[in-house]
């Protein structure tokens, strides 16, 4: 009688060691999938750089508005998450967590938010004519 207590007691710590696998899987997938779409953001936008609107689009659109707004937007977010502009929080674990899950997230979103700026930049100016 005994050995089937404890095959009865152990059986929900089996369930949650199994919930546990469950959702480190699910999250593993999830990053996995993000950061597959993050690849394909930076290579279908970089082919930009080919383009006969290349300047506009490449230069000024995603490299100089997209990733300086996603360098921005990253250390603006995670500093007000942690606590501030102070030298307690900069250093803190918080912050390096915080910036690396805004760094991650934000990437993809920059890029094509930069990419559809430099575009509308190329409709609104035409293209770029030195002088």
């Amino acid at each position: 009688m005994v050995p089937c207590a404890a095959a009865v007691l152990a059986q929900p710590v089996q369930r949650s060691k199994l919930a546990a696998l469950l959702i480190i899987v699910l999250c593993a997938l999830l990053l996995g999938g993000w950061l597959y779409f993050c690849v394909w953001t930076w290579r279908r936008v970089s082919q930009a750089r080919h383009d006969r609107r290349a300047y506009i689009v490449w230069r000024i659109g995603v490299l100089g508005f997209g990733l300086s707004m996603w360098v921005v937007m990253a250390v603006n977010s995670a500093a007000r998450e942690a606590g501030g502009f102070n030298a307690e929080s900069i250093l803190s674990a918080r912050m390096a967590g915080e910036l690396l899950l805004y760094a991650i997230t934000g990437f993809p979103l920059a890029l094509w938010g930069g990419y559809l700026w430099g575009h509308m930049m190329y409709a609104i100016f035409g293209p770029y004519q030195r002088s």
